[in-house]
């Protein structure tokens, strides 16, 4: 059992330096001595086809290295070019492109193009750029029916390239280094694909592509059954209950005061199209798509995210395309990869848990928290926040983060937030375990009137 505030690991992944070369025929490796250059993980070393790839149990520190790998591959690929435009300061808005987009770091720095995935926006990557890339000039847009961006059809993954490469011809002065997650690894492949021209390399965090149709059917029908939120507090636990529960507390408020907004109904939802959204969710089914094989290419894993955005199909095909211009890495953690920052101390598990009492939980609170998950009975459910109360925990999200590390032997599916709808990437096991131990469900909401167990 892992021990809240132990030092983890990151093995055999060496951060960039300066390159030896410049220009566009630089190469993109070196020796692995002390970490002086990039390492370039041979195809071999990828999970399910070789002995493992590269695994990092510390984000803090994994993401630094790639964020390191993202800029050696902006300089060393970089080309200067005449400017085609007046380009906004550092941190300024554009509202004229084809994309609302933010800007952050110095004009005339190398650039790299951020892509965030489905229902996100083009701010979360604000402290990424600011806090850990701030030599890098980042252009960061609203994807089509996104934020303050054109919620306007078509959806579909031709209409979402087209207005990247508008965007790339407002913003960019020359080729662009992709940083995408999820949705958008899948959009930075095909516009790899589509505009090679366009495209220095590839960071692809937790890409979703290739996915299972029945799967990406059944979200897109409970996305339509429950598009929005009761009240904001609703919304916060299924963030934090879901893939957010281990993203800083400081970035969970950013989300909520930029995303949140007030319906008609007098519901809220976040800043979004759901028919685009729906529409999202069956693009992710359409077949892979790879980059051109000469295309140097990070792919990171988060390795909690079950069932995996990033297939065994889709590492195999992009290890035999790609080759020695694939660098695959394993994060031990859910699927915002990129919101855990680098540490001024020692690289720890706590470091990621900044503004909770994470990493002062005892071994004697998990163990009863465990003991309270493994005593609902079949047929009833708890919420996070009941557990937090009889263990006498102060928060519901440490009950969140004790299942993430330390629940697979346990009835996980019986927990659940206080609103009663389990979270989107795994609603669908959910359910589906809850229906058959007679659980009373409607419209993909358990009713905790009935089913709600008191310890």
């Amino acid at each position: 059992m892992p021990v809240p505030g132990l030092p983890s690991t990151c093995q055999g992944f060496q951060a960039a330096a300066e390159p030896n070369e410049t220009g566009p025929n630089a190469s993109w490796n070196g020796s692995s001595d002390g970490g002086a250059k990039s390492r370039v993980v041979p195809s071999s070393h990828v999970r399910g086809i070789g002995d493992g790839a590269v695994r990092c149990t510390n984000r803090a520190r994994g993401m630094v290295t790639l964020l390191r790998v993202a800029v050696s591959l902006t300089q060393a690929f970089h080309q200067s070019a005449p400017t085609t435009h007046t380009s906004p300061a550092s941190g300024m808005i554009d509202l004229v492109s084809a994309l609302h987009t933010y800007l952050y770091g110095p004009v005339g720095a190398p650039e790299i193009l951020s892509l965030h995935g489905l229902t996100g926006h083009g701010r979360r990557w604000q402290s990424m750029a600011e806090n850990q890339l701030p030599q890098a000039r980042w252009i960061s847009p609203d994807l089509r029916g996104h934020g303050r961006s054109t919620w306007a059809p078509p959806w579909n993954i031709e209409s979402h390239v087209e207005s990247l490469l508008e965007t790339l011809d407002e913003h960019a002065n020359g080729p662009v280094v992709i940083v995408a997650h999820s949705f958008g690894g899948m959009l930075a492949l095909h516009l790899a694909a589509t505009a090679p021209e366009r495209v220095r390399g590839l960071v692809l965090l937790d890409p979703a592509i290739g996915l299972d149709p029945t799967f990406m059917q059944e979200v897109a029908e409970l996305t339509i059954g429950s598009p929005d939120y009761t009240d904001a507090a609703e919304a916060y636990s299924e963030k934090i209950h879901g893939s957010w529960g281990e993203v800083p507390t400081q970035d969970l408020d950013v989300e909520m005061a930029e995303h949140l907004i007030q319906l008609g109904n007098g519901r809220v939802n976040w800043r979004l199209s759901t028919p685009a959204i729906v529409t999202g969710w069956g693009e992710l089914a359409r077949p892979i798509v790879l980059p051109p094989p000469s295309m140097p290419t990070v792919l990171v894993q988060a390795m909690k995210v079950q069932p995996p955005y990033v297939t065994d199909e889709f590492r195999a095909a992009l290890t035999e395309h790609l080759g020695e211009n694939l660098t695959s890495v394993e994060f031990d953690c859910d699927h915002m990869v990129r919101t855990c920052g680098p540490t001024k101390s020692p690289p720890s598990f706590a470091a990621c848990s900044e503004g909770t009492d994470m990493a002062a939980t005892t071994e004697e609170q998990i163990e009863e928290v465990r003991r309270l998950i493994a005593s609902i009975p079949a047929g009833f459910v708890a919420t996070y926040g009941d557990i937090a109360d009889a263990a006498g925990l102060s928060s519901a999200r440490t009950v969140g983060w004790i299942m993430r590390t330390d629940s697979a032997d346990l009835p996980w599916h019986r927990v659940l937030g206080a609103s009663g709808k389990p979270s989107a990437h795994l609603a669908h096991r959910q359910i589906a375990k809850l229906e058959l131990e007679g659980v009373p469900i409607k419209e993909g909401r358990i009713d905790l009137k009935k089913a709600r167990f008191h310890f």
